[in-house]
């Protein structure tokens, strides 16, 4: 994709970007076939910037061989990334063989699982901590140290974006998040025990169209605290005049 069809991208509504870059560790990016160098990635985030589309970016911790300096170099790529785009989005994950792909077949050649259930008996997400539970390590650190190293990740993750961001775009955020869940709760395990006669239609209506409005206001607060303009749900680069009083 060249500079040009990024603006063009951006000009008919193309405002984020997920990217699977995965590692910062070139030595785990051509064990997992990437074909790509650490140079591209630079690169990109920096086009990405320039054309105003906010990248999110997702990284892994455990990757098949992947030691401790592996993990580091994909901190060193985090921040500085950062640095010069405050703005992108990191998730971090531990390396999961789900089933279909390679890293499944893999798991299960060596034994590690015996079938698709007992893949998602162990594959658990704690909603109000946010992690899952280890399932494989197939990196070359103890399952201690793997989880020891995933936590260090976004531990730097959490305080360059407090430094560089401020302490008020992470509480609006935050807030965002608690709410989210807060709404999956209700939604997935409340709802359902109450009975029938007593799920009052228009009350969930009111529930939902609430709930959405304050999701909306508060992204709105946590753009414009970020330096991001926002027009009819519309992130821009720069704040644009939109009546001139001559």
């Amino acid at each position: 994709i060249d500079d040009s069809l990024l603006k063009e991208m951006k000009k008919t509504g193309c405002r984020i970007m997920g990217l699977g870059i995965e590692s910062g560790s070139q030595r785990i990016l051509n064990l997992m076939h990437k074909k790509i160098t650490i140079e591209q990635v630079k690169n990109g985030l920096r086009r990405l910037k320039d054309t105003g589309i906010l990248p999110t970016v997702s990284m892994m911790v455990g990757q098949v061989s992947e030691t401790a300096d592996d993990v580091k170099a994909s901190v060193e790529l985090m921040r500085l990334s950062l640095e010069y785009d405050k703005n992108i989005e990191y998730a971090f994950t531990i390396t999961t063989p789900f089933p279909g792909s390679p890293l499944y077949s893999l798991a299960m050649e060596k034994g590690y699982v015996r079938d698709d259930a007992d893949f998602y008996k162990h594959y658990k997400f704690n909603l109000f901590r946010r992690t899952f539970q280890l399932v494989i390590n197939f990196s070359a650190m103890p399952d201690g140290d793997l989880l020891s190293m995933y936590d260090y990740i976004c531990t730097v993750y959490r305080n360059d974006k407090k430094r560089i961001l401020g302490v008020k775009v992470l509480l609006v955020e935050n807030l965002r998040g608690f709410l989210h869940r807060c709404h999956f709760v209700l939604k997935e395990f409340v709802v359902p025990i109450i009975p029938k006669f007593l799920r009052l239609a228009l009350l969930g209506e009111i529930y939902q169209y609430s709930y959405e409005f304050v999701q909306k206001r508060l992204d709105n607060l946590r753009l414009r605290l970020r330096g991001i303009a926002v027009k009819n749900n519309l992130y821009m680069k720069k704040p644009t005049i939109l009546f001139n009083r001559k």
